[in-house]
């Protein structure tokens, strides 16, 4: 059962750690890592597969125990950097280190037996490839998204982006971005307005191949 509520693990945290956190020195890369571990260690005990409302409770309760890590980073730039640190630690801990915990082989399992949709003639076909509406990834929700969008928008002002984050941060959000232009009818202007790295060449390329992934 999830914890009500839940409270940062102080205990999983390195003695050196907790330490530079309680005197608000900046952390290096190690360190980083062991506040992903403590999480990841401590919120194991409930479940591998945090809900996005609860991925929201875990970056806003690490946030609030330790508010200097959100130094220097503007508006939602602190929640979008440490949830998406968070969520890379349980994705690359269930592939790599967890993946026969029972609750981990039950997902697999569960997604390697879903239906796949019956075959269809050529007509379904091309109508459904315009139509093509991805899903939301499972631990992003309205806000988490929202975070990206913005986090996307500052990144497009910086003169050196973080490349790696901007194409991941867009196809996170590629889903949703298909839903405005399919289901919303968002003109090509107020795409690109929220979207403005879609006015760049190599993100336009990998915009067209996320369209025909599925041909």
């Amino acid at each position: 059962m999830w914890p009500q509520p839940w409270q940062f693990p102080r205990q999983y945290l390195r003695r050196d750690v907790l330490a530079k956190l309680e005197g608000s020195v900046p952390l290096g890369q190690s360190d980083k890592k062991n506040v992903c571990d403590a999480v990841y260690q401590y919120t194991t005990t409930f479940t591998y597969y945090p809900s996005p409302t609860q991925y929201t409770e875990m970056v806003s309760n690490t946030l609030y125990s330790w508010p200097y890590l959100a130094s220097g980073m503007i508006g939602t730039e602190a929640q979008t950097y440490w949830r998406s640190k968070i969520h890379d630690k349980f994705r690359n801990c269930r592939k790599r280190i967890d993946s026969n915990c029972p609750e981990v082989v039950k997902r697999k399992r569960s997604l390697s037996t879903e239906p796949t949709p019956a075959d269809s003639d050529e007509k379904d076909e091309a109508w459904g490839m315009p139509h093509y509406l991805p899903s939301r990834p499972a631990s992003e929700d309205d806000a988490s998204i929202q975070l990206h969008i913005q986090w996307l928008k500052n990144e497009k002002d910086k003169r050196k982006p973080n490349m790696d984050q901007v194409h991941k941060r867009m196809d996170i959000t590629f889903g949703d971005r298909r839903k405005t232009i399919i289901k919303e009818g968002a003109d090509v202007g107020d795409v690109i307005s929220e979207y403005p790295w879609l006015t760049d060449d190599e993100e336009v390329i990998l915009y067209i191949s996320s369209n025909t992934k599925t041909c």
